[in-house]
């Protein structure tokens, strides 16, 4: 059905352009992120293949095979409130920590999606399943963008400001829920991310982002007693686009504040510096990852010192320097989207290179 076809579909292009403000963190991973809807029935598939080879004791790298699909139903319900509903089905192969992640050996997974959104005066509510972990515009050293097959579907509340001098985004995810005759721990994150919006024009852009980030793991009540885990991530930082061009830096601290300890590391930090020049299909960037003793539940391991699921194998100190081509590209069918991305890095404190790379291709109907 085309978009404007009906007064129903003119209120989801409304609701998209609203949530079409909010900007994208360290990379462009638009590919990844749960589109917002322009007409009433929309399908997607992702297929993808990532490859990393870090041999660190915290990401020893992987290589995994997999493919969403999701068919999500919207209803306008009048006065800036939508409804959805659907499904998202995902099949991950050929990584090591799925099943230790979805506590499952099972590498096909169903997710329901049912939402309510409320659009008004340039704010958005979310309540049920929410835009995704990667929309919330965090670099990865926070937010690891491998979350989009990890756990695609965030559940809980979101809330969203769309100021022109100011973009607020506060959300809580409803990770896992506790089963306590099964000794299964309730996971709960929360984050606040503020954007002051210092200079705005066609051709240059200035902000300020900071961010809070909160993870707890709950485990009082089990049957079989687990470790009460609660971590907090503090970030600020500088952003800068001119023209094609966009620089910026972040400084973050990491405080585990749980009430005995799980990983040797209560304090740390790390900073993430990248240039990046994005034209046409292209995007090129060139990274600094800095860390020590930092911890970042969500974020990317290689930037970590502290391996998650295994908080006894650590890495003090990182120096990474990376270097990132990103090739974005519609293919001749509509609707279709290939995403080619390679990462060489260099670890400087251990003298060795590291390399990612990955295949992603999207199709929207």
């Amino acid at each position: 059905m085309p978009i404007a076809a009906s007064p129903v579909n003119k209120l989801l292009v409304l609701l998209w352009l609203c949530s079409a403000q909010a900007l994208l963190g360290q990379l462009n991973n638009s590919i990844f992120q749960q589109e917002m809807p322009r007409k009433q029935w929309e399908n997607q598939a992702l297929f993808f293949h990532k490859n990393s080879e870090y041999f660190d004791p915290v990401a020893p790298g992987q290589t995994l095979l997999g493919a969403q699909f999701r068919s999500e139903i919207h209803k306008a319900l009048g006065s800036g409130a939508f409804l959805s509903g659907g499904l998202m089905i995902q099949g991950l192969y050929g990584a090591q920590h799925s099943a230790r992640i979805w506590q499952s050996a099972s590498p096909i997974r169903l997710f329901p999606l049912l939402a309510f959104r409320y659009v008004h005066n340039k704010q958005r509510w979310q309540l049920g399943h929410l835009p995704g972990p990667l929309s919330h515009d965090l670099p990865e050293t926070l937010m690891n963008y491998d979350w989009a097959w990890n756990r695609p579907v965030e559940y809980g509340i979101d809330h969203r400001i769309f100021h022109p001098k100011v973009q607020v985004n506060t959300w809580l995810d409803w990770r896992q829920l506790a089963i306590p005759n099964q000794s299964q721990q309730e996971i709960i994150s929360a984050g606040t991310v503020v954007k002051p919006i210092w200079i705005s024009r066609e051709d240059f852009s200035l902000s300020s982002p900071i961010s809070a980030l909160v993870y707890h793991q709950g485990g009082e009540n089990l049957q079989q007693r687990k470790p009460l885990v609660s971590q907090i991530n503090l970030s600020a930082g500088l952003r800068a686009n001119l023209g094609p061009w966009e620089i910026n830096s972040q400084f973050m601290h990491s405080r585990d504040a749980s009430p005995q300890l799980r990983q040797p590391f209560q304090e740390g930090w790390a900073s993430s510096s990248w240039i990046k020049h994005s034209r046409g299909q292209w995007e090129q960037a060139l990274i600094v990852q800095t860390a020590h003793e930092f911890s970042a539940p969500l974020g990317a391991p290689l930037y970590s010192s502290v391996d998650r699921q295994e908080p006894y194998s650590t890495v003090r100190d990182r120096r990474i320097l990376q270097a990132r081509l990103n090739y974005m590209h519609p293919l001749a069918v509509e609707g279709v989207r290939l995403d080619v991305r390679l990462d060489p890095m260099y670890d400087c404190l251990n003298q060795k290179f590291l390399i990612s790379a990955g295949v992603y291709l999207k199709v929207a109907f």
